[in-house]
């Protein structure tokens, strides 16, 4: 029987993801936004939501504030782990500022920005601690907050030319660039010039013999 209710409180506690996702497109709900920190998948969850929002630019404005800052308070329960540049990346200026503030946060220091003691405080982890010095940020916690501070640009992406990339759309070889043509052979950069330049010295040999 104790064992019945524990695991009926459990399933209680637990939150609905997908749920949250959806009304977090709408209003900004404390449940909501602790239930996507608190599951391993919220932020992929929240990111999905995210790229797939449409409507009125207001009304996107609103509701993109609301799943970056989901995805921030998902970090912040994550500062033990390595962050995804990418997501780290999708979060405001402002958002970023909470994360950084976050990393101090999470190794005792008690926030000097109201706004954002008035989030950690709904963090269980939130424990201000009056003797909390730099000292006590691992190399790990520098570095996040270096990138909170100033994320790192998205790789540019690169287009292959080798294989199947140089077949065209008709499903025949591509025809190789002039320059290329040229560099290989060495004769004239189109087929139709390298045909008449060959021809043009037949004519003048077949002319030169018969003056001799």
């Amino acid at each position: 029987m104790i064992a019945f209710l524990l695991n009926w409180a459990l399933a209680a506690d637990a939150c609905d993801l997908p749920a949250s996702v959806a009304l977090l497109q709408t209003a900004g709900d404390k449940d909501a936004y602790l239930c996507v920190a608190a599951e391993s998948g919220g932020a992929a969850a929240v990111t999905a939501a995210l790229d797939a929002l449409v409507g009125p630019p207001e009304t996107l404005a609103d509701a993109q504030g609301r799943y970056t800052r989901s995805i921030t308070l998902w970090l912040l329960q994550r500062t033990d782990t390595t962050w995804d540049p990418a997501l780290v990346r999708r979060l405001s200026a402002d958002d970023r500022r909470l994360l950084a503030d976050g990393v101090y946060a999470r190794r005792g220091r008690a926030s000097p920005a109201p706004a954002h003691d008035t989030v950690f405080k709904n963090l269980s982890w939130y424990a201000p601690d009056p003797n909390y010095t730099d000292g006590k940020l691992s190399a790990a916690d520098r570095e996040k907050i270096a990138l909170a501070d100033k994320p790192p640009p998205a790789p540019a992406t690169t287009v292959d030319l080798s294989g199947d990339a140089a077949i065209d759309a008709a499903g025949g070889e591509a025809a190789a660039p002039s320059s290329a043509i040229s560099g290989i052979c060495g004769c004239a950069s189109t087929p139709s010039a390298g045909w008449g330049g060959a021809a043009l010295a037949g004519l003048l040999l077949m002319f030169t013999r018969r003056r001799r």
